[in-house]
Formats: structure tokens, C-alpha cells, sequence
């Protein structure tokens, strides 16, 4: 990443597709996954995933990528911003310190995931 006077940009397109890929490929998926379709058919649940994993999430992908391209700042920052900009409700500046919660809790989550698969391969 590189600064500039709005702020961060990154370098080349492809350091920001991998990073946005490893970001979006969770711990929790490969964790979980293959018991859920174990459990739930299958081959028909794996085009049901895949299925909604486009028709939900790619819509949200672009959605946050969009915001972020418009307002150049974090999550929280952009709802606030736009929800000045347009004098929409303030439940839309809740959502955005929502969503930078859910991020920290996922974080914290994972962390202590990782803590113990460390603490399990050093045994």
C-alpha cells in the first residue's frame, strides 16, 4: 500500500485481489465446511452454497468495495459520512460501529483459534 494525500491505495490491482481473497476465506470455512455438507447432502448442498454465495454475497462485495471507493475511509467512517451527506437516519451510523464491532469480535474469535491449532502442533 502505498499514501497518498486521501489516504491509503494500493499498489497493483492484483495485491488487492489476494489480500480481499484472504480476507474473505475465513478460518471458520475451512473448519466447518466439509462437516456441513457432510451433514446436509452433499452434492446438492454444495450448489446451494455456491449458489447463494453469489446470489447474497457478491452483491454485498460490491456494495463494501463501492462504499470504500466513494468515501476512501473505514467502515464506520463511510456510513457516517454518507448518512451526513444524504441526512439519513442514524441507525445507519449504528450499522457501520456495528460492523467494525463484528470485525473486532471476529478477530478476537480467530485469534484464539490460532492460539490453540499453535499450542496442539507444539505438543
Amino acid at each position: 500500500m502505498s499514501t497518498t494525500e486521501s489516504g491509503f491505495t494500493w499498489r497493483s490491482q492484483s495485491a488487492f485481489v489476494v489480500v480481499a481473497a484472504g480476507a474473505t476465506l475465513s478460518l471458520n470455512d475451512f473448519l466447518t465446511f466439509p462437516v456441513l455438507a457432510g451433514q446436509n447432502g452433499g452434492g446438492a448442498f454444495l450448489l446451494l452454497y455456491i449458489f447463494f454465495l453469489f446470489a447474497l454475497g457478491l452483491p454485498l462485495l460490491m456494495n463494501e468495495l463501492m462504499l470504500g471507493r466513494l468515501t476512501r475511509t473505514d467502515p464506520a467512517a463511510s456510513l457516517r459520512t454518507l448518512s451526513d451527506q444524504y441526512k439519513a437516519s442514524v441507525y445507519w451510523k449504528l450499522a457501520g460501529l456495528s460492523a467494525m464491532l463484528a470485525a473486532f469480535l471476529i478477530i478476537a474469535t480467530f485469534s484464539v483459534i490460532a492460539g490453540w491449532s499453535l499450542a496442539y502442533s507444539f505438543k
